[in-house]
């Protein structure tokens, strides 16, 4: 004989904790891509980014050329101390201001609660010092997010250098027909045109090759400066911390469903008479 289950005793709740839970598990333990690292405002301390290559010395690229690039969100009570804080770091280091924006608190601006003005700086310091940096500036207020990484960059930069070998050899090879209008039978006119373009395409590479060249040696931070006279500010944490807070809670609520599945599939299982 079957037994038979009430209906409502089979209504299984939603599996869509589950699936979250398994979600942000996986995103908790496994690493983030790129070789990024992130601190939550813990104890972990900022990678040593200043051991890696700084890329091409002279035009040369090195065995890895990297681009470093950080970011970071800290909150201060004292806006005007830890402005002067910054300009002392900036010295010390050599570091400058790419931007700057500044928003405060005022009707349609959107701040954390308790932030009264929220100041994000893009700066650029020497990749040599670009950890040491970041330790500092670390310091100045509570660290509420923090993350970098690097972009091996070498192939690109060699792409470059190679396009405009070609495009130099073409400028020669141009020139030279120039100088011996016969070797070719092209019109000077359309020989000077062609000239033009493998020259704009030359200071195009060129172009990038300086920006490049900056972003290798120029390490960039991000630095998003939250003021709160009144203490740490609410809502200011990453979406990560929060997840994390919210793991124990949806792991057990996902183990329990997990365990009323299955015992109601044994329930319904028929058993042999």
């Amino acid at each position: 004989m079957k037994r038979v289950i009430p209906s409502s005793f089979l209504a299984v709740p939603s599996f869509t904790a589950v699936a979250l839970a398994f979600t942000v598990l996986t995103m908790t333990a496994c690493p983030d891509n790129e070789g990024r690292q992130t601190d939550l405002g813990g104890s972990n301390a900022i990678p040593d980014l200043d051991k890696l290559p700084t890329g091409p010395l002279n035009g040369k690229p090195a065995a890895g050329v990297p681009v470093k690039r950080g970011a970071m969100d800290i909150s201060v009570k004292d806006e005007d101390r830890t402005e002067t804080r910054l300009n002392d770091l900036m010295k010390t280091y050599g570091a400058y201001v790419e931007s700057r924006r500044s928003s405060a608190a005022a009707p349609g601006v959107h701040l954390p609660q308790g932030v009264v003005r929220e100041i994000t700086l893009t700066l650029k310091v020497e990749a040599s010092k670009f950890g040491q940096f970041m330790d500092k500036v670390k310091a100045l207020g509570n660290l509420l997010h923090f993350e970098a990484q690097t972009e091996d960059v070498t192939l690109a930069f060699m792409d470059i250098k190679a396009r405009m070998n070609h495009q130099r050899n073409m400028e020669q090879r141009l020139l030279g027909y120039l100088k011996e209008p016969g070797r070719t039978g092209m019109p000077a006119a359309e020989v000077e045109k062609e000239l033009a373009a493998v020259r704009e395409k030359l200071s195009r590479l060129n172009a990038r090759l300086r920006f490049m060249e900056n972003q290798i040696a120029y390490s960039t931070l991000v630095l998003r400066i939250l003021v709160a006279p009144n203490g740490m500010p609410t809502g200011a944490a990453s979406t990560l911390q929060q997840l994390r807070i919210a793991i124990p809670w949806l792991a057990a609520e996902a183990v329990l469903m997990v365990l009323i599945f299955f015992g109601i599939t044994r329930l319904r299982r028929p058993r042999s008479s």
